[in-house]
């Protein structure tokens, strides 16, 4: 019995550390599509560029606040905030990795909305 709730244990933190990886991976394509952005707003650009930027950014946020629902649903937190699981000190590390990019992401994403809302930003239509 012992065995076997190991084996589970492992296949749950594997599991996790997948998780992880793609929630990386997301951040990761996510701070390049955030940079793209800066980029066109930067300088006078095609509001439809702009959107179609904008709309992408928005499936991979939704993707990954799903994957992030995930995480947190393994981790098994109990009522006071603490893991449930046993994870090792690797993946706590990374973990900590992937929150130091998500909070580098929303830094870029509130330098985005300063772009936007606080000066605005010229833009301009395609003739078609």
């Amino acid at each position: 019995m012992t065995i076997k709730h190991q084996g589970i244990v492992g296949d749950e933190t594997h599991d996790l550390s997948l998780l992880m990886a793609t929630a990386g991976d997301l951040v990761a394509e996510l701070s390049d599509l955030a940079l793209a952005v800066e980029r066109c707003l930067s300088k006078s650009t095609d509001v439809d560029e702009v959107i179609s930027l904008l709309r992408e950014k928005k499936g991979k946020v939704d993707t990954l606040n799903t994957i992030a629902l995930e995480i947190t649903s393994r981790l098994k937190l109990n009522a006071d905030g603490s893991v449930g699981l046993t994870v090792s000190e690797g993946l706590k590390v990374r973990f900590r990795e992937l929150m130091a990019d998500l909070r580098r992401l929303l830094d870029r994403g509130s330098r985005i909305e300063d772009l936007i809302a606080g000066r605005g930003f010229p833009v301009s239509r395609r003739l078609r």
